[in-house]
């Protein structure tokens, strides 16, 4: 089969199931991992339809407007060829989902539309913008509708939860590629993680605090503390890094990092900070760019994102040979890939498993397009400066289940220590995730009831996900299983009294 745009081994095979998906519904989508090049079935797919249909027009429904610029990239890098057809591209409109909904119904019923591609498609079960998508749907009941996203559950964990790959494409799935399954053949790079062990020790604290406060036998108490104690002791003799360890040790001085920021935060303090924490050599050859949704305007943005996808300083000359980060706020979490990436730095503390693997995603999205199938970039560094052991834990022992499921019961004691190394371990050492894996031991043995200031925590966290909630009666559930609507209704009082802990508390107590 020949793919004028070059699909790899995974995407062809992908690619061929939309196309059976077509020819029995008019919607279909692929749930793949982030990185493995999805935009490149969705190029291949709007060539094939133009060419099969010189008339017909296509609109590509993005959530960033970034992404446009990163097609047209693709479109520019394939091969000219006697077969390639550049100009079959002009047949394709791209709009962004707040356009789309800022659209009047007669705008939307006269768009020229024949193939409607969704990126990111977990997008469209938002209220605000399913109507704008269903009236474009029932004024083109002729349209093809096909969708690419890393997931497609949106609201993930709350009680608003939605499978838009059921309610939107009534389940019709071509093709689903996850994560661990993309590391396991190699396809995405397993990450080189490190975090510093002081996320380790607050639990060790936290959990005697709770063993104390429990109504556990004497008994007990001593079990789970000379447990705690034994876990203090093997960090310790792990050695502590800080997290100026980290950044000094693993930050290439000519390498280029996302830094993913908190909400709210200062960004030129949040910079001076990390300036600090590097040697005086790195410090005189930096360049510093910036991207969020807040105080900058579109256009700022967009030359910070340029510079930093180009490679270029703020005066316009070449930052090759430099250290160069970029500071995002809600930016660069999905759709946009920016070439050459060393690593991330994540400072966001998240709780949704589905931002932590898209911010994963930007630093596993290194595999290089070209011809050569195993041209492959060096495991990437993922610097955690939050508490997402867990996570990558999680991650780790999806990947060590793929690749055992996938060899005989004879051959699954003979996988190699370096083959385990290279798929498993991530940057954990086994010592840490033994660390963890006690930890866990002694959250499951004492109660799962969680503390005011537990529950303030991942309210805090869920509200800087989500949004301000429209009513108090928030239908989510803490960690423990009991409702947070119920634990704000119970707990105002107290809860305005810790306005100072974060500035989002004060904009609660004015709509509640």
């Amino acid at each position: 089969m020949n793919y004028e745009i070059g699909l790899y081994a995974h995407n062809a095979e992908a690619y061929e199931k939309v196309k059976e998906k077509f020819k029995e519904n008019d919607r279909t989508c692929i749930i793949h991992a982030t990185g493995t090049g999805k935009s490149f079935i969705a190029l291949q797919l709007m060539y094939d339809f133009i060419k099969e249909n010189p008339n017909r027009k296509i609109v590509y429904l993005t959530p960033l407007t970034g992404i446009k610029t990163q097609l047209n990239e693709h479109i520019n890098n394939i091969k000219e060829s006697e077969t390639f057809h550049k100009e079959y591209f002009d047949n394709v409109e791209f709009i962004n989902y707040q356009s789309l909904m800022t659209k009047s119904r007669e705008e939307l019923q006269n768009l020229d539309v024949n193939l409607l591609v969704v990126d990111e498609f977990h997008h469209i079960g938002a209220p605000e913008w399913t109507k704008a998508i269903n009236l474009l749907c029932e004024s083109h009941p002729e349209m093809k509708i096909f969708g690419m996203s890393a997931t497609s559950v949106r609201n993930r964990g709350t009680g608003k939860a939605e499978d838009v790959a059921d309610t939107f494409f009534e389940g019709n799935i071509a093709s689903e590629y996850p994560l661990e399954e993309a590391i396991a053949d190699g396809v995405l790079p397993a990450p080189n993680y490190h975090a510093a062990l002081v996320f380790l020790e607050d639990e060790c604290v936290q959990l005697e605090k709770k063993i104390e406060e429990e109504k556990t036998s004497a008994e007990e108490k001593l079990e789970y503390a000379k447990i705690l104690k034994g876990i203090k002791n093997k960090i310790a003799s792990l050695g502590e890094a800080s997290v100026q360890d980290l950044i000094r040790e693993h930050i290439k001085p000519d390498g280029k990092y996302i830094y993913f920021c908190p909400k709210g935060v200062n960004m030129d303090e949040l910079q001076h900070n990390f300036l600090e924490m590097l040697t005086p050599e790195m410090r005189e050859n930096i360049e510093f760019y910036q991207v969020h949704s807040g105080d900058f305007t579109d256009k700022k943005n967009e030359i910070s994102a340029e510079n930093f996808y180009n490679n270029i300083t703020s005066t316009g000359e070449d930052a090759k040979g430099k250290l160069r980060v970029m500071f995002a706020i809600d930016m660069y979490n999905e759709g946009i890939h920016v070439p050459d990436i060393d690593g991330v730095i994540m400072g966001r503390n998240t709780e949704s498993d589905i931002i932590f693997y898209q911010q994963l995603g930007r630093a596993l999205a290194v595999k290089k397009k070209s011809d050569n199938a195993e041209d492959v970039s060096a495991r990437p560094l993922v610097i955690d400066l939050q508490d997402n052991f867990r996570k990558i834990l999680k991650l780790y022992r999806e990947v060590e289940h793929v690749q055992r499921e996938r060899v005989s019961d004879t051959e699954k004691e003979k996988i190699s220590k370096e083959r385990r190394e290279l798929f498993y371990t991530f940057g954990l050492a086994d010592e840490i995730i033994n660390i963890v894996e006690e930890l866990d031991y002694v959250k499951g043995k004492i109660s799962s009831t969680l503390s005011f200031e537990e529950k303030m925590q991942e309210f805090l966290a869920y509200i800087r996900e989500t949004g301000i909630p429209t009513r108090a009666n928030i239908s989510a559930k803490f960690s423990d299983d009991t409702k947070m609507g119920m634990w704000w209704s119970d707990n105002k009082k107290k809860i305005e009294a810790m306005r100072d802990i974060d500035p989002i508390v004060g904009e609660i107590m004015t709509i509640y």
